[in-house]
């Protein structure tokens, strides 16, 4: 049997949120802070956040030092 995910659902599973049946959930004290960046041909391995001393991504570092870096992402298919 296999089971199908929406990107929607993956999305809401990585953030934590989980669906409520029924019921409308409680607003969250704060909503959270998302900011999510897709970039186009450039490997990870040329960001200095990733570890390429060379790299001139100030701004990007410093996004990856104050919020959180994946070390580990998989995509169905590595199309740009």
């Amino acid at each position: 049997m296999r089971i199908r995910f929406h990107r929607s659902a993956l999305l809401c599973a990585a953030l934590g949120i989980t669906p409520t049946l029924g019921a409308d959930p409680a607003p969250p004290a704060q909503p959270p802070n998302l900011v999510l960046i897709t970039l186009d041909t450039l490997r990870a391995d040329r960001l200095g956040c990733y570890g390429y001393a060379a790299a001139e991504t100030p701004a990007l570092d410093r996004l990856a030092r104050e919020g959180t870096l994946f070390e580990r992402a998989v995509a169905v298919a590595p199309l740009t």
